[in-house]
Order: C-alpha cells, then structure tokens, then sequence
C-alpha cells in the first residue's frame, strides 16, 4: 500500500509530524517487505527442488532393493551379493600343497 504525504497528513489529522512519522515507517516497511518477498519465491523453489530429489532418490533406493528374489531380473544381475561357494575347502587335500 503506498501512502501519499497528503493522505497521511489526512490521516493524522494534520499534524505534520505524525504524517512525517507515518509517512517513514511505511516507508521502511515497503523496503523491507522487499527481501521477504524474494526470500519467499526462492524458498517456494528450493521446496519444489527438494520435493524432486526426493522423489529422485526414493525411485533409486527402490530400484536398488530389487534382486531375482522379488523382481523379474536374472540372478546374474544381481550386485554385491555374497558368491555362493559349493565347493569344499580343499585345505590340506591337494597333493601339491606341502602339509
């Protein structure tokens, strides 16, 4: 809202001082209302970023919990999984070896 020095001197009555006093802090109010106004479309953009990422990261986090036990992907697709090894332990048994 900007006020004229007129419709503040209205306001107040006709006392100068008032009006003078009024008319600075309404003023003041305009500059620094300015900031917020920036700061708030600059949040409502950082919240919209956010809300990406984190829709970004919840699909990767799903994608990297599937395996061939609950998805349709073959076994060999399946990463860091700890080998399974079917053979025995040979230690001791091989004729090489000099135990």
């Amino acid at each position: 809202m900007e006020l004229s020095p007129q419709v503040a001197k209205k306001i107040s009555k006709v006392d100068d001082e008032i009006a003078g006093y009024f008319h600075a802090n309404l003023a003041n109010n305009h500059q620094l209302s300015q900031p917020v106004e920036k700061q708030s479309i600059q949040i409502k953009k950082q919240s919209a970023k956010i809300e990406k990422l984190e829709k970004y990261v919840n699909e990767l986090e799903r994608q990297f919990g599937q395996n061939s036990n609950n998805s349709s992907k073959p076994s060999s697709s399946d990463r860091f999984r700890k080998p399974t090894n079917l053979r025995q332990s040979g230690l001791g048994a091989h004729p090489n070896r000099g135990n």
